[in-house]
C-alpha cells in the first residue's frame, strides 16, 4: 500500500524535528556564549534572485494558466544569536517575451512584475561538518504585460495580470566540504495560490477570463554554498508539483549574494 506524506504530515513532521533537536542545542549554545542580551541583533543584507516556472500549463476548470515567477532585489536579515533570523525581501523583473492563452488565441509580448515577502529562518549545529536549517517564508508576485496575437486575421490585444503567493515551511541539511564551500538539501511544503486574469479585446469585442487555483504541495531542494571573490553565494534547485485539474512539475532556482555589512552597517 503506498502512502503518500500530507502536506499537514510533514508540518508535524518538521515541528517534531525542531522540538526535538531545540533542548540540547540549546543548552550548548547557552553555555557557550553565556546570556546573549535581548538586543544582541546584528543586521545584514543579500542580493536575491528567483525564477520558477512550471513544466506545463495548469489545466483550471477548462482553463490554463502558466504558474511563473521570478525576478531580482534586496533581502534585509535582523540576526539574533538564540532566537533566529528575521528578514524582508522585496524586487522586480521583466521578461521580454511572454505568451498567455486567451480565448483559444495564443497571444504574445513583454511583461513586468514585482515581488515583497518576509520569514524567518534558524539555524542548528549538529556536529562540527553537518548544521539543519528551519525556513518559514511568505512571497507574493504580482506580472503584468500587454500582450497581442492574431485570430481569423483579426488583431486580438489583451492586458494579462497574474497574482501568486507562496507559503512554504522546509528542514534543510547543511555538509561543510570546507570552510568555504557546503552541500545543503532537505524538503518542506508550500501553500500557494494563483489568480490569473486576461482582459482582451478584438476590433468592437470585449471579454474576460479569470482562472483562480491554489493548493499544498510538497517540494525537494539541493544547493551548493561558496565564495566568489570573498563574497558569500548560495544556489539552490528546488523541484515540487503543483497539483489542481492535472498534476505538473515546477521548477525553481535561487541565487543568492551576501553582501559585506561594511556596504550598509
Amino acid at each position: 500500500m503506498k502512502v503518500k506524506m500530507t502536506k499537514i504530515g510533514l508540518k508535524y513532521l518538521i515541528a517534531f524535528l525542531i522540538l526535538a533537536s531545540i533542548s540540547p542545542l540549546w543548552a550548548e549554545t547557552d553555555s557557550n556564549r553565556g546570556r546573549a542580551d535581548s538586543f544582541d541583533v546584528e543586521f545584514g543584507a543579500k542580493l536575491i534572485s528567483n525564477y520558477a516556472k512550471s513544466a506545463q500549463a495548469l489545466q483550471i476548470d477548462g482553463k490554463t494558466a502558466t504558474f511563473k515567477t521570478g525576478g531580482a532585489g534586496l533581502r534585509i536579515e535582523a540576526d539574533h544569536p538564540l532566537w533566529g533570523r528575521l528578514f524582508v525581501s522585496a524586487g522586480g523583473g521583466y521578461s521580454p517575451s511572454e505568451q498567455a492563452s486567451f480565448l483559444s488565441v495564443t497571444l504574445s509580448g513583454s511583461a513586468s512584475g514585482t515581488f515583497y515577502g518576509f520569514g524567518f529562518e534558524r539555524d542548528f549545529q549538529l556536529s562540527p561538518r553537518w548544521g539543519a536549517e528551519f525556513i518559514s517564508d511568505y512571497v507574493a508576485f504580482d506580472l503584468s504585460g500587454d500582450l497581442s496575437g492574431t485570430y481569423n486575421d483579426r488583431q486580438v490585444d489583451a492586458e494579462i495580470t497574474t497574482d501568486t503567493t507562496q507559503k512554504e515551511i522546509s528542514l534543510g541539511f547543511r555538509y561543510s566540504l570546507s570552510e568555504r564551500t557546503s552541500l545543503n538539501f532537505g524538503a518542506g511544503s508550500t501553500d500557494w495560490t494563483l489568480d490569473a486574469i486576461a482582459d482582451g479585446t478584438s476590433g468592437a469585442i470585449r471579454a474576460t477570463t479569470e482562472a483562480l487555483a491554489d493548493g499544498s504541495d510538497t517540494f525537494k531542494f539541493i544547493g551548493v554554498g561558496f565564495e566568489l571573490w570573498d563574497i558569500p553565494v548560495s544556489v539552490t534547485l528546488k523541484r515540487s508539483k503543483l497539483s489542481v485539474d492535472n498534476e505538473v512539475d515546477l521548477n525553481t532556482i535561487d541565487i543568492d549574494l551576501t553582501l559585506p555589512r561594511k556596504l550598509w552597517f
